[in-house]
C-alpha cells in the first residue's frame, strides 16, 4: 500500500529535481525511450499512484481507474493488466502471444527502462524491468502491491480474479518492484483491501524532434 510521503528534501547540486521520502523517489518521466529511432512504435507501462479495491467484476472500471492516472504521463487509451472472470490481461491490453504478435512492439516503463522486448517476452515467466514507476515519477518500494487477478501468462487466475476471488474472496496481486513471476502473481488478498494497479498505454510512435 503506499505510504503517505513527508516533506520533500531539496538537493540543488543534483543535476534533476529529486525527492526523497520514506524509500520512494521521485524524477522527470520518460515517455520517448532513447533507444529507438523516430517511426518505431512501443507502449508504456506503470502503476497508479492511487490505489482502489478489487472488488468490481467490470474490467472496464479499471480500465477507466488508469486511464485517470495514465493520462497524466502521456494522452493515450491506457489499460489495467488485469483480469476478470470475462477477460485476461493479456485479451484486455492485445497482448496476446498468440493473436496480437503482429502488432507486437517493445514495453517501457516510464523510467525509460524495457519492460519488454515484445508481447511473448511479456508473458514468458519475467520481464526485463520492474514496474514500479507511477505516472508522476514516483519510484515506489518493492514490495507494493498492485491487483491483477493474473497469472504469469496473461491469463484469469483461479486463484482470485478481479471481482471474483476464490477462494475466500482473495484476489491475486503482484509486487511491483520484483521482475520474476511475483511482479503479476505474488499472492492473494481480500478484494476488500485497497491497492495500486498496473496500466498499459495503446501503441506509441516515436515523432521527430521539433525544430530549433
Amino acid at each position: 500500500m503506499c505510504k503517505t510521503p513527508s516533506p520533500s528534501l531539496f538537493f540543488p547540486l543534483f543535476p534533476l529535481f529529486v525527492l526523497v521520502s520514506f524509500g520512494q523517489l521521485q524524477a522527470s518521466i520518460i515517455t520517448t525511450p532513447t533507444d529507438l529511432n523516430v517511426g518505431d512504435q512501443y507502449r508504456l507501462v506503470f502503476v497508479t499512484s492511487g490505489t482502489m479495491t478489487a472488488e468490481s467484476g467490470d474490467i472496464a472500471d479499471y480500465n477507466t481507474f488508469v486511464d485517470g492516472f495514465g493520462d497524466v504521463a502521456i494522452a493515450s487509451d491506457w489499460k489495467a493488466i488485469g483480469s476478470t472472470s470475462e477477460v485476461d490481461a493479456s485479451e484486455n491490453t492485445l497482448t496476446r502471444p498468440d493473436v496480437d504478435s503482429a502488432s507486437s512492439v517493445p514495453i517501457y516503463n516510464l523510467a525509460g527502462q524495457r519492460v519488454a522486448d515484445g508481447y511473448v517476452d511479456l508473458w514468458d515467466q519475467a520481464i526485463l524491468a520492474a514496474i514500479d514507476v507511477t505516472e508522476t515519477g514516483t519510484e515506489m518500494s518493492t514490495y507494493t502491491q498492485a491487483w491483477t487477478g493474473t497469472t504469469v501468462e496473461g491469463d484469469a487466475s483461479d486463484l482470485g480474479v478481479l471481482g471474483e476471488g476464490m477462494p475466500l474472496d482473495q484476489v491475486i496481486y503482484g509486487y511491483v518492484g520484483l521482475t520474476d513471476f511475483q511482479w503479476i502473481d505474488a499472492n492473494a488478498v481480500p478484494g476488500t483491501n485497497i491497492s495500486h494497479v498496473y496500466g498499459m498505454s495503446g501503441t506509441l510512435t516515436v515523432s521527430a524532434p521539433d525544430p530549433i
